[in-house]
Parts: C-alpha cells; sequence; structure tokens
C-alpha cells in the first residue's frame, strides 16, 4: 500500500501538503467510509445474534404469537439481511477484514488531519 501522502497525491493529482482542501476531501473520504464499516459490522453481528430467532420465527410457519414475542428480534435481523442484500452480489467482509480495514483509515485520517 502506498504511503497516505503519495496516495493522495497520486489520487488527486495534486501535493497535499500545499493544498489544505484537498486534505479535507479526503478526510472526508475516509470519515464516510469509516462510518459504513461501522455500520456493516453492527449488521454483521446483529444478524448473527437474531439468525436463530428468525430460523425459529420461520419454522413457526411465522406465527404472529412468535412475532409478537420476538417481533425486536426479528426487525433486527431483516434490517441485517437488507443491508447484506443493498451489496447486490458484492463479497460481505468478515469482521477481521473490516477491523484491518478501520485501523488503515484511522492512520490516513491522522496523517490529513496533520496536514491540514
Amino acid at each position: 500500500m502506498k504511503r497516505p501522502l503519495t496516495y493522495i497525491k497520486a489520487f488527486w493529482g495534486v501535493d497535499p501538503t500545499k493544498n489544505t482542501e484537498i486534505a479535507a476531501k479526503y478526510s472526508k473520504q475516509i470519515e464516510k467510509r469509516m462510518a459504513e464499516i461501522i455500520e456493516m459490522q453492527n449488521h454483521i453481528i446483529n444478524y448473527s445474534k437474531t439468525k436463530d430467532i428468525f430460523l425459529a420465527y420461520k419454522e413457526s410457519g411465522y406465527s404472529t404469537k412468535y412475532y409478537k414475542e420476538y417481533a425486536g428480534d426479528i426487525l433486527i435481523h431483516r434490517s441485517a439481511k437488507n443491508a447484506f442484500n443493498d451489496l447486490r452480489g458484492r463479497k460481505i467482509s468478515s469482521i477481521q477484514d473490516l477491523k484491518s480495514e478501520y485501523a488503515t483509515l484511522v492512520d490516513k485520517k491522522r496523517i490529513a488531519h496533520q496536514i491540514y
């Protein structure tokens, strides 16, 4: 992986140390991706926690009694499933991969903040 300053220069075509606006834009992109990673991690965790409840609900024939008892968990599960469906064929990253990418972005963001 390229060093962040070199990456910014290659991506934007200018030296970020001479243009704080470019560094600010880069920082905003990093923050956006970091938020996406946190959201995806939450969906993965929620899906795994509620998977058994949803399977039991499905096996019950989508019973209204069961739904009333576990409505919150079922809605959380469906929300996570919808987030995975929104990926449209892209692979769902593992928690470890997301944590690793997040750590890399934290380092890049720290460098971008030092510029401006």
